[in-house]
């Protein structure tokens, strides 16, 4: 079992940079005993491991670790730069995994590392079998402790091992051609695999695999890994429906509402002119009003005065 999977997590490191923070240094990390490994790469201030087409970052802490958060799980993952050339990963306070790196520039002339007498017997022309590579890789494991000058090339050897014993052969033999240009960087002579039973001579040379995918059914970490998936991107699914049936319900009662004050003031402009006619004949009305009395009142007046002289004159 793994102990800790970069793959299954989304992990990623940090390329540390804060006051506090220890460097890391860039690579290949393998987990101890080689069932694992992953690219450690410095982005500023963070550090970033890549995994399987993933890549999560780590942000320092302040307190000399790095953590990462994942919101599909909920989980918070810490990094711990032990050295220059091992690194403890955690998840929710789970006792840490250790990361050898065994690729990068190597922080010292590498020792040479001498062919593995290998009995003929037990490989094929170019691969080991499959029920072999198991023993393969806790040979080398238990080489990567007897032997601690050439540890990081035992442990990338049964890295790739245990990788081959648990994938299919395309697989197996693209992650052993990945070990294969880690090792070259840290040994004296790469004309040869120093462990053809972990990594064959054609992948050695970095050849494609000549062997046809064989399906395998999936683990039931691929299983588990997969329905967290389905259901990370199915709550995403809805979470994305809501927010969309909202906006849209929001453009339904913003359009209403603009349609009603529009209404509104199309009504009160009506209701505005139709006062503005109102008075205006009023005005009109009263002013001829206003003339007919004057005309009358004139008419009064003369007709007065008329019947004055008349009483005047004829003393009636």
């Amino acid at each position: 079992m793994i102990p800790f999977r970069f793959a299954a997590l989304g992990l990623v490191a940090l390329a540390g940079a804060a006051t506090a923070q220890t460097a890391v240094s860039e690579g290949t990390y393998v987990v101890d005993g080689g069932s694992y490994s992953a690219t450690v790469e410095r982005v500023g201030p963070d550090i970033a491991i890549v995994d399987s087409n993933k890549r999560s970052v780590y942000t320092p802490d302040g307190s000399g670790r790095y953590t990462y958060y994942n919101p599909n799980t909920g989980s918070t993952f810490t990094l711990d730069i032990l050295d220059d050339h091992r690194i403890a990963a955690s998840s929710n306070g789970r006792t840490p995994t250790i990361l050898n790196r065994v690729g990068g520039a190597p922080a010292k002339a590498p020792t040479p590392i001498a062919t593995v007498d290998i009995p003929a017997s037990t490989i094929a022309p170019d691969a080991a079998p499959t029920d072999t590579l198991g023993a393969v890789a806790r040979n080398y494991q238990a080489k990567a402790q007897s032997d601690p000058d050439n540890a990081q090339a035992w442990t990338a050897c049964a890295a790739a091992a245990l990788k081959r014993s648990m994938s299919n052969p395309p697989e197996g033999d693209a992650y052993a051609a990945q070990m294969a240009k880690v090792l070259k960087l840290i040994i004296v002579d790469p004309a040869e695999s120093p462990c053809p039973d972990a990594i064959p001579p054609a992948q050695w040379r970095g050849e494609a695999s000549a062997k046809p995918a064989t399906p395998s059914a999936p683990s039931a970490k691929d299983v588990e890994r997969e329905r967290l998936r389905e259901e990370a991107a199915k709550a995403e699914a809805q979470e994305r429906a809501q927010v969309e049936e909202f906006n849209r319900q929001a453009a339904l009662r913003a359009k209403a509402d603009t349609a009603k004050i529009v209404a509104d003031r199309e009504a009160g402009a009506a209701a505005q002119r139709a006062y503005d006619a109102a008075q205006a004949q009023y005005l009109a009305e009263k002013a001829r009003n206003d003339v007919a009395v004057e005309a009358a009142r004139k008419a009064q007046a003369d007709y007065d005065s008329q019947m004055r002289e008349y009483r005047a004159k004829y003393g009636k």
